[in-house]
Formats: structure tokens, sequence, C-alpha cells
């Protein structure tokens, strides 16, 4: 069983874009984070819906983070409560090149949760984080990810 997560906007400073600056796949949506204007320290927040993850859950997604002082993205799992499940999933901080890495994680099994996607703000500058491809389905995760260049 598949479950392709529709993240929905609860900031306004998350953008859904099919043009401009390019995705990792050439058709449909990807979503970024652009920090042109704002404060160090500010966040924007994508939350997924409640669903209840499969058995043998795991949660995939890609991620670019591009441009100096490139602030930082982090990944929760919470329950119907927004109360965490167990710790961070992911954290990455910091200009990552301009190459699109994959993530792949074990989330809990048989649950009721949302994944939250957290950027925050660097210090100044023209740089952005962006996500595609997020999907939670059954399975093991892979050793090795694909590094995409773009």
């Amino acid at each position: 069983m598949k479950l392709k997560i529709r993240i929905e906007i609860r900031i306004l400073e998350f953008y859904f874009s099919n043009s401009g600056f390019m995705g990792l796949f050439p058709v449909g949506t990807f979503m970024y984070y652009q920090s042109l204007t704002g404060r160090e320290g500010d966040v924007a927040i994508l939350k997924s819906p409640n669903f209840t993850s499969p058995d043998n859950a795991r949660l995939n997604f890609y991620y670019h983070m591009k441009g100096e002082m490139t602030g930082q993205l982090s990944v929760r799992a919470v329950n119907a409560s927004e109360y965490p499940l167990g710790s961070i999933l992911f954290r990455r901080q910091g200009e990552q090149g301009n190459d699109w890495f994959r993530f792949c994680t074990a989330l809990p099994s048989n649950q009721e949760m949302s994944v939250h996607f957290t950027a925050t703000r660097g210090t100044q500058g023209n740089n952005h984080i962006a996500l595609d491809d997020v999907t939670i389905d059954s399975g093991d995760c892979p050793c090795k990810f694909k590094i995409f260049q773009v």
C-alpha cells in the first residue's frame, strides 16, 4: 500500500511551483521556501493531513538546500494532538549544494499522525529549501541514496 501525502500550506512563505526553479521531476509540483525577506529564525511549516500509518511505515522525500546562509530543514511526526512522536526524524542545516538528496526513515506503524516539515530562515541572502515527491508507504529504506544533479 502506497499513500501519497498531499501537503497543505500552513504559512504563506512556503510555495508550490511548477515553473521557474526546477523540481527533481519534470512533471508536477514541488514545494520550496525562499528567504528573500524576513528575519533570521523565521519559520515556515508544512503539515500533512492526519493519516494512519501502515505496517512497516516509512517516509520518503527529496530535498534541495541551496544558497549562502541557508537555514535549517527539520521533519517530525506528531500525533493528532500535535504532540511529537519520538525525536526529530530529519535535520539538515546550511547549504547542501546544487543537488537533490533523497531521505528515507521509518515511521511508527499503525498510528494516527501527521508529518511536519519545518524550514527555518538563515541569516541572509538568496537561498531556498525545496521538497519533492513526499510519500508514505510500507517497506524498508534503501541503504544508499542517489544524488541527483540539477
